[in-house]
């Protein structure tokens, strides 16, 4: 996976001409308003750019606004290509005679990016993660885009200045405008400094598949429980008819596992158990006083009593019909349960005739569910480095010619 963040940087400074200050009729150069406009254009690959009209909303024929021509240079050693001229800062120009410059835009201080020169401004160059933090480009989560921020400190702000040391607020950019003789290394690092750097935020990340690898295996369902079933079914005395109650109780645990690594699926096991740990609700349940009436059935067997005739008018056709009716109504609720492992239920007394049956009943359980596991492992680039992926464009110099 990759992931950028684009940062574009731009700057425009211009020379005023000589007899700037006639112009301004001896108004100080802090006193001045600046407009700056800056657009980018993107077109699309292989079609070039038609001609492009930024709208100032500025009429170059209003009598109040002055155009300045460029005027002639006049070739002396107060020049930018003079030791004692651009490359000494005009140190040695009064302040008067010192070439103005205005700078369009703020700058922002991306210095640190390159670590006092350890890290060159080239094309794929790597930078250390503690670097972007110095600099203030923060990098965040790749898959969240939270925590990605830009807070580069703005280092001058726009004006019309006084190119010379003391004077120009932004030493980097006044080294880039004026002084020719910077070393590469000086001039990446002033180069850093003397742009409006505009973050661009995260782009959407690239994802490439470096290796897939497929496995598949068999999991299976273990559970332990312990069933409790008891009924009660009376015989109406006068009516063809019975009564039918019941309580079942299955509690236990399960687990879902994969035999061949002894892995366990902890979501599975839980939903699973949760299923059956429900049934042991229903052991507590008491109706009909169906505990009392099982005790007594269970002592008279112990002590070898032989079973007693029913008390009831119908016939044994007529009961086994009532018995098949019940059997059918269990077996259709059994099917339409749509619980393929019961834990517990609770049938409330209801009534059975050969004809009808109706019963209401309570049941817990596990649904019977296909469920299929899938494992995804992301491994992510080291949120540690990053790369330059356009080279720089530098400004060039402004060239001056005095005596």
């Amino acid at each position: 996976m990759t992931s950028t963040q684009a940062f574009w940087g731009l700057q425009n400074i211009t020379t005023l001409p000589v007899n700037f200050d006639e112009l301004v009729g001896g108004a100080k150069i802090q006193d001045f308003s600046i407009l700056s406009l800056a657009g980018e254009l993107i077109n699309p690959e292989g079609i070039p750019a038609g001609k492009v009209i930024i709208n100032s909303g500025i009429n170059l024929n209003d009598p109040n606004v002055t155009v300045l021509a460029n005027t002639t240079p006049i070739i002396g050693s107060g020049s930018t290509f003079s030791n004692d001229g651009g490359g000494s800062l005009f140190d040695f120009l009064d302040a008067t005679n010192t070439p103005k410059i205005l700078q369009a835009f703020p700058t922002t201080n991306l210095k640190p990016l390159l670590n006092g020169g350890s890290v060159q401004l080239k094309l794929g160059e790597i930078i250390p993660d503690r670097v972007l933090e110095a600099t203030g480009i923060l990098w965040g989560n790749i898959l969240t885009g939270e925590g990605f921020n830009f807070t580069a400190p703005v280092s001058s702000l726009p004006g019309v200045k006084i190119a010379q040391r003391g004077e120009f607020d932004n030493f980097d950019l006044l080294n880039i405008a004026v002084n020719p003789y910077l070393t590469p290394l000086e001039r990446d690092l002033s180069y850093l400094n003397s742009l409006l750097w505009v973050s661009f935020g995260k782009r959407d990340p690239i994802f490439k598949t470096l290796s897939e690898t497929q496995k598949t295996s068999n999991w299976h369902r273990l559970y332990v429980n312990y069933p409790h079933n008891r009924t009660i079914v009376q015989y109406d005395k006068e009516k063809i008819s019975a009564s039918y109650s019941n309580i079942f109780s299955s509690p236990g645990l399960s687990i879902t596992a994969n035999l061949s690594d002894f892995s366990i699926d902890s979501i599975q096991t839980a939903n699973s158990t949760l299923g059956l740990a429900l049934g042991g609700i229903f052991e507590f349940i008491k109706i009909d006083n169906i505990n009392e009436s099982l005790a007594e059935a269970r002592q008279s067997f112990k002590n070898g009593e032989s079973f007693v005739e029913l008390n009831t008018k119908s016939t044994p056709n007529q009961r086994r019909q009532i018995n098949n009716r019940l059997n059918r109504t269990l077996a259709y609720s059994n099917a339409i349960s749509d619980l393929e492992q019961v834990s517990g239920s609770i049938t409330l007394q209801s009534k059975i005739t050969p004809n009808n049956s109706n019963i209401l009943e309570l049941r817990t359980g596990n649904h019977k569910r296909t469920v299929q596991f899938l494992q995804r492992d992301v491994e992510l680039l080291d949120p540690r480095t990053i790369h330059f992926f356009s080279n720089p464009q530098y400004f060039t110099n402004r060239k001056y010619f005095g005596p």
